[in-house]
């Protein structure tokens, strides 16, 4: 429920994982750029105007519960008609990752007990580590293709650096990939409702989500 439904049952999802930047021209001309780090997922959700008041109260309530204070942890693989968002491109049919540590924008995978062909991660392929507690929060994309290998110590590169999580080790722990990676998110933007004829619910807006970082 809450903002899981919404999403699952999104008219449009709008992703953005740009890093934010500022830049500042100097009077002989030259610009100057600085980037905020790290960069995060936001998501812009619109709404259809399908569903019903009378069937659909307690989700209303979910989402006034949440307001713009509680995170939610969401996949984008709920409605099995938007897997492709973050379905794996890889050749990879078996076996399991293992994270051997991570330096910068790169995570290094012991890929020994792996199965397939080609490629192991192709641009854009979504990861993320489960931690030695399994709940490890941020997932990743690949910036380049990554050759299929057997090997102990291959190297991913990923579009912003390995961020670290109090009581949490990604070293030694298994991977998820594609459709299995979540988000973590908070509404930046919470929309309010319209009950219209008939029985019908019309949000005033889209929901303007953000990761959250602890």
């Amino acid at each position: 429920m809450g903002l899981q439904t919404i999403v699952d049952n999104a008219t449009f999802l709008t992703i953005n994982k740009r890093k934010g930047t500022g830049q500042t021209i100097s009077r002989s001309g030259h610009i100057k750029t600085s980037i905020e780090q790290p960069s995060l997922y936001r998501f812009s959700v619109g709404m259809h105007a399908g569903l019903t008041y009378s069937t659909n109260r307690d989700l209303l309530e979910d989402l006034d519960t949440l307001d713009r204070t509680i995170e939610s942890n969401i996949s984008l693989n709920n409605n099995t008609n938007m897997n492709y968002l973050t379905n794996h491109l890889g050749g990879i049919t078996g076996g399991t990752f293992s994270v051997n540590g991570s330096d910068g924008a790169e995570i290094y995978l012991d890929c020994s007990s792996v199965t397939g062909s080609n490629y192991l991660f192709r641009k854009g392929d979504f990861l993320q580590p489960q931690g030695n507690t399994g709940t490890y929060r941020y997932p990743y994309q690949v910036t380049n293709d990554v050759f299929f290998s057997t090997g102990a110590n291959v190297t991913v590169p990923l579009h912003r650096n390995v961020l670290s999580q109090d009581g949490v080790t990604i070293v030694g722990s298994d991977l998820r990939i594609g459709n299995e990676v979540r988000f973590h998110l908070k509404a930046l933007d919470m929309p309010t409702y319209n009950v219209v004829p008939h029985d019908r619910i019309e949000f005033t807006g889209t929901f303007e989500l953000i990761e959250v970082i602890t």
